[in-house]
């Protein structure tokens, strides 16, 4: 993921990227990074400092809030 690409999350813990908003391309899946009980959900995503910052949570039984990270 890079600086200057458009990024977009969702539902199943998905991560889009765009360097135009055209066209999008799937971040592809890491069960050690989004593997966990429950369907995970990232509801906002930011960008500062050369960081990429996502929270979100999962649907298990008292649900678990996350925050992923990345590092451009």
């Amino acid at each position: 993921v890079a600086g200057s690409d458009l990024v977009a999350v969702g539902f199943g813990a998905e991560v889009w990227t765009s360097p135009d908003g055209l066209i999008w391309s799937r971040v592809p899946d890491d069960e050690d990074v989004f593997g966990g009980a429950g369907d995970e959900r990232m509801t906002s995503v930011t960008f500062r400092d050369s960081r990429l910052v996502v929270v979100g949570g999962d649907s298990s039984p008292g649900g678990d809030a996350a925050v992923w990270t990345m590092n451009d």
